[in-house]
Parts: C-alpha cells; sequence; structure tokens
C-alpha cells in the first residue's frame, strides 16, 4: 500500500475543505446574485460617490450620506421601504442562504419631520427597524435610527453590502401617518418587543412556515414567550398591518426582508431603486 500517496490525497482534501469553508460565505454570494439576477436587473440603479478617505470618519460620511442621498428621499413617501443585502456578515449570508431571498435586513424610512409631536429629533430622515446594531438606540427592541447615521456606522462595520429603497405606490393619508405616528411611539414606551437571538429567528421563521409541527416544542425551546419577540420584517408587517397596507391574517413570523423586495408586495410598493455607493 502506498502511505505517501494516501497522504496527499488526504492533506490535499483538507486544504480543499479549509477553503471551500473560508469562501463559503463568496460562494453563497455569488449564488444568491446569480439566482435573482434578473430581480437585481430590474432594479433602477443610482450612484453615489462616496470618497475612499471620507469612509474613515463616521461624522464626515454622516454628513456627506445626508447631502447625497437627499435628492432620492425627497422622491419617496414616508414609510417606504429600505432594503439591505449584507455580503460581510458570515451569519446575515448563512441567513440569507436559509430563508432563499436576496436581503437580510428590512427597515422603514421615514422623511424629516415625520413626527408631529414627540422628543424625537426628526429633522434628517429616519429609520424604524429591529437590529441588532444599536447605533444610536438605547433599546432592546425596535426603534428609531438617524438613517445616515446607521448607514454611515454599518457601511464601516461590513463594507460588503447591497442597498435598495423600495418606494410606496401611494402616500400614507393623513389617518395612515396619525396611525403610524402612535403606533411606533407607543411600542418605543411600551418596551415589551426584544429582538430576537439568531437561534429564535430561525426557529420561530421555520416553525411558523415549513414545520409547524413543532410549534408545541417552543417552550421548551425556551420561546414561550414570542409574541413578545421581533425581527426587522416582522417589525414591518406588524406595522404595515397597523395602518392597513397588510393584510392582518398575513403571519408576522413568517416574513422576511423579501417579502418586501420586488416583485413582492407589488400591490403596495413600486420601484426598487439599488444604491450603489461608489468611490
Amino acid at each position: 500500500m502506498d502511505y505517501t500517496k494516501i497522504f496527499l490525497i488526504i492533506f490535499f482534501l483538507i486544504i480543499f475543505l479549509i477553503l471551500l469553508i473560508l469562501n463559503l460565505k463568496y460562494l453563497i454570494t455569488l449564488k444568491s446574485n446569480f439566482k435573482h439576477r434578473v430581480a437585481w436587473r430590474n432594479c433602477k440603479k443610482l450612484k453615489i460617490s462616496i470618497p475612499i478617505e471620507k469612509r474613515n470618519n463616521l461624522k464626515e460620511l454622516e454628513k456627506l450620506l445626508e447631502k447625497k442621498l437627499k435628492k432620492v428621499l425627497d422622491k419617496i413617501h414616508s414609510g417606504s421601504i429600505l432594503l439591505i443585502q449584507n455580503n460581510s456578515d458570515p451569519v446575515s449570508i448563512f441567513m440569507r442562504l436559509g430563508i432563499t431571498g436576496r436581503f437580510s435586513h428590512s427597515a422603514i424610512i421615514l422623511k424629516p419631520n415625520f413626527f408631529k409631536e414627540s422628543h424625537i429629533d426628526n429633522e434628517t430622515p429616519l429609520l424604524w427597524q429591529a437590529a441588532g446594531e444599536k447605533i444610536c438606540s438605547r433599546n432592546s427592541g425596535p426603534d428609531i435610527h438617524s438613517l445616515c447615521e446607521f448607514l454611515s456606522v454599518y457601511m464601516t462595520l461590513y463594507p460588503n453590502c447591497r442597498y435598495a429603497i423600495r418606494n410606496l405606490s401611494n402616500p400614507l393619508n393623513i389617518d395612515q401617518s396619525l396611525s403610524l405616528e402612535d403606533f411606533i411611539l407607543t411600542t418605543i414606551k411600551q418596551k415589551k418587543l426584544v429582538f430576537v437571538s439568531n437561534f429564535e429567528m430561525f426557529w420561530c421563521f421555520y416553525t411558523e412556515t415549513l414545520f409547524r409541527f413543532l410549534l408545541p416544542l417552543d417552550p421548551y425551546m425556551k420561546i414561550s414567550k414570542k409574541c413578545d419577540l421581533t425581527f426587522c420584517s416582522k417589525l414591518i408587517t406588524e406595522t404595515y398591518q397597523h395602518i392597513g397596507l397588510v393584510d392582518k391574517n398575513v403571519n408576522s413570523f413568517a416574513t422576511t426582508p423579501n417579502y418586501f423586495s420586488f416583485p413582492n408586495s407589488n400591490n403596495i410598493l413600486i420601484d426598487e431603486t439599488e444604491i450603489i455607493f461608489t468611490p
């Protein structure tokens, strides 16, 4: 028996597996973008120049984003959607693989001066979201973030991302705007909702979709207070349900960021525009 040959085969096999594991997130991203190439191709494209030297200073980057995004945000309605494909964070990449979609995060955009009477500083565009990154929030659950501050930190933490904005097909009427404002402020004040862990997110999503027969096991998985858990797309779904944009029969646990991406939800959302930040 030629042990040298066997050793070499095992050695190269180990090297191959190591390289495969190290590059797995890039392979998943390539597969995802290829699979959804038609959707990406149908996106409108908007290139925004962000010099590399500006990306090293968060405050300068935030101010630059406010200036560069102003024209884009002037054309959209409060209640529109920000979508993010995170290709830097391994958890986000594998989560996207698990839910088979283009995006790993979503948030609701609120235009400047959306809040009429509150303590919230809203002279700049805001995000209503449930995010793991607590950039300008002390709330453990969903909260309001400054859009440009959030993006400046997010772009620094995760440099390899794709961003898209999906506009509401119609602006919110007065009643919907007031209802949205009340829902946001009440949810923040109650501090009832808690952002899920990675395990809780996978468990809740799959037991509410493919494996509903496992739902009785929730208490044994320490998910007995499931109604108090939230994540980005669940929060958007419930917010839209509250203001009458999404049917209340839709299971918010079973939605993902891709529920709000093209070509889904065409009855309420239009014009997906990819924001491409170039050097």
